[in-house]
């Protein structure tokens, strides 16, 4: 209905028309039709003959007005209409759906009603639990107070550890400061002790090369004192050949003298050498030797004959390198 109405108000914008100058022009239109029927047909004075003909053709102009507009206006109505009866089938969905609410309501009013019924056989239930809860909970703050006091008890207890405990932590801190010394006195007596061992190492190593040679000093001195003796008769050997070297070569002297003679003198010969210097070691030996002087053919039989090996030539004299067969 309401949508109606609007529909109704919206008709008379369209006219270009207010409902309210419509109705007072037909009101007013209708008295004066009244007005002029009811005087019961007597004589109108002029005035009134003028007044109603203006009337008469306000009305005709309105009428006119009315004619023209009413296409429109029926339009309107049958549109009003058309739109009447798709609001009746709303209305009618609207019905049914006021009328399952009113279904879903009661079942929810019935639903209310046995959870209400529910809940107060649960609230029963829920008192008798909140009573041994209450209970449990009075022995459970019993439970607390005791244990409060036995914590306070542990806490005077945990005091009194955690004063050890930091006077033991401090004995620790001590304690490893000292151990890392003791590694530290321990890395540098272990780096002593290795060179210490090395030394040692090295001295024995020595030691051993020193007794090696002391072995070996004493075994040449042992040979040396076992050697003395046999030198000592080596020696008095030695000197006793030499005395007889020396007889000996006193005793060849006078013949190494002739065979240097005729050796030059069998050199000049062969050579065809005239010189001063070929003749004055035959004039020397000739003087020492005296009766000794023999005969080439004597002295060949007495000493080899020498062999010439090669002549070198120098400035002043040759030199003849020889030697004996």
């Amino acid at each position: 209905m309401a949508v109606a109405g609007n529909q109704r108000n919206d008709f008379y914008q369209i006219m270009g028309l207010k409902k309210e100058s419509i109705d007072v022009e037909v009101n007013h239109a209708y008295k004066e039709s009244s007005v002029g029927t009811g005087s019961g047909g007597g004589i109108q004075t002029g005035e009134e003959h003028t007044t109603s003909d203006n009337r008469a053709s306000m009305r005709s102009n309105l009428l006119e007005a009315l004619n023209e507009k009413r296409p429109g206006v029926v339009q309107m109505v049958k549109l009003a209409d058309k739109e009447r009866e798709s609001l009746e089938s709303v209305k009618n969905e609207e019905e049914d759906y006021m009328l399952t609410e009113l279904s879903l309501l009661k079942w929810r009013e019935k639903t209310v009603k046995f959870a209400s019924e529910d809940n107060a056989v649960k609230m029963e239930e829920t008192k008798k639990t909140a009573s041994g809860l209450q209970e449990n909970i009075t022995a459970e703050r019993e439970k607390i107070q005791d244990n409060l006091k036995v914590l306070k008890e542990l806490e005077t207890l945990h005091n009194k550890h955690m004063k050890r405990q930091e006077e033991l932590a401090t004995a620790l801190k001590r304690c490893k400061d000292e151990f890392k010394e003791f590694e530290r006195q321990d890395v540098k007596h272990r780096e002593d002790l290795k060179h210490v061992k090395q030394k040692i190492k090295k001295m024995e190593e020595k030691a051993e090369k020193d007794a090696t040679k002391i072995t070996e000093i004493t075994r040449q001195s042992q040979e040396s004192t076992d050697l003395i003796p046999k030198l000592e008769e080596d020696i008095r050997k030695l000197q006793k050949d030499l005395l007889d070297e020396d007889t000996i070569l006193e005793s060849s002297k006078d013949k190494f003298v002739i065979l240097d003679y005729w050796r030059y003198s069998f050199l000049k010969t062969r050579l065809g050498i005239k010189s001063v210097i070929w003749d004055q070691p035959r004039i020397k030996f000739h003087g020492h030797l005296g009766p000794h002087l023999l005969s080439p053919q004597l002295l060949h039989g007495l000493y080899p004959v020498p062999k010439i090996v090669g002549i070198n030539m120098s400035s002043s004299f040759s030199i003849v390198y020889y030697k004996y067969k």
